[in-house]
């Protein structure tokens, strides 16, 4: 009788083990996603890689923060979209004691990249208020008829558009910048329409 009830312990034991180890490889070669990772959205194959979304594009790899049924809902006027696309130059400003600064200093870079590398847009950086003497002091007066500013503005709803021929960009909170900045790209593109 003994030597069942070892020989039984030791069988749950042995299919416990055998079950956690398979677990362990499971998720070293298999990763933790439940499912795909591949989403189509408007003919475009998008597939989630870490904290980003990847794209091909005209044989490029494009990287985003977010979905595009994430930043749908911001509103791009028509003016705004038409400056920017008609433009081989645009100013990039904030306020620089902005509470947002860091997501709208991502936001800029990141857009600035896209601009640059996709549709040969150059961009130049500075800030509303003279913050140091390296960093010119750019405002919505210095927009010209072929050198838009695009200012990043605190304010309570998310949208983009054009005011004097300055492009602003509002945010009410860290991601909202982040999500105009994809929302914009992805309209170059053609994503969103």
């Amino acid at each position: 009788m003994q030597i069942k009830k070892v020989k039984k312990e030791f069988l749950w034991g042995a299919i416990l083990v055998f079950l956690m180890v398979s677990s362990v490889f499971g998720i070293i070669f298999g990763g933790f996603s439940g499912g795909t990772n591949k989403v189509d959205y408007n003919g475009f194959k998008f597939v989630r890689k870490g904290d980003v979304w990847s794209a091909k594009i005209n044989k490029n790899e494009i990287f985003f923060d977010y979905f595009p049924t994430e930043v749908q809902d911001i509103n791009i006027s028509s003016e705004a979209l038409n400056k920017i696309s008609s433009t081989k130059m645009v100013y990039f400003t904030s306020n620089p004691n902005s509470r947002y600064s860091k997501s709208i200093g991502y936001s800029q870079f990141r857009l600035s990249e896209s601009m640059g590398k996709y549709f040969n847009i150059f961009s130049s950086f500075g800030f509303k208020e003279n913050f140091t003497e390296r960093i010119p002091l750019i405002t919505c007066e210095n927009t010209t008829q072929f050198v838009p500013v695009v200012d990043f503005r605190e304010a309570n709803d998310t949208k983009v558009f054009l005011e004097d021929g300055c492009i602003i960009i509002n945010g009410n909170r860290e991601t909202d910048f982040i999500r105009a900045k994809d929302k914009i790209i992805y309209t170059l593109f053609g994503i969103i329409k």
